[in-house]
């Protein structure tokens, strides 16, 4: 608790506050557990309000909400990187993982197939990354597991 006052503390005399300050704050709050996972995504948020939205910011947030199962919070919070990121098969990914742990075994079919679909307008170069290829490998593989539930 106290490291995350020092935070706090830090936080409101820097102008502008550093990602860090906010990212040390919510590791502290998070490793408290309970109501104070709460706060430890509030204070990503502020952060996300106040210097803008960096992905670090919005990353560790969404870590929080799925770590913790809250699922409908993580789905918004993928939405808005959805819409916002060029690149979406990651995200579509992530977004049917979290489907699939809420038990939306159809609406996770549909995620993980977007990503397979947003995979394959990549240019070729980014298709053949080694990244790339254990994600396409992770997505089939999810949605042949995901297919034996929604049939």
């Amino acid at each position: 608790v106290a490291a995350a006052e020092d935070y706090t503390h830090a936080i409101h005399v820097m102008e502008p506050p550093t990602p860090d300050c906010y990212l040390e704050r919510a590791n502290a709050l998070a490793a408290l557990g309970g109501n104070y996972i709460d706060e430890a995504i509030a204070s990503l948020d502020e952060g996300i309000s106040r210097i803008g939205p960096l992905i670090t910011l919005q990353v560790a947030a969404l870590d929080l909400e799925i770590k913790h199962q809250r699922h409908a919070d993580s789905l918004d919070r993928l939405d808005t990187l959805i819409a916002t990121f060029p690149r979406k098969d990651r995200w579509l990914s992530k977004r049917g993982a979290v489907l699939e742990k809420a038990g939306r075994a159809q609406d996770a079919h549909a995620a993980y197939s977007q990503a397979l679909e947003a995979m394959a307008v990549l240019s070729s170069r980014q298709r053949n990354t080694k990244a790339t290829l254990e994600l396409k490998t992770n997505l089939l593989s999810a949605i042949k597991r995901v297919a034996v539930k929604v049939n």
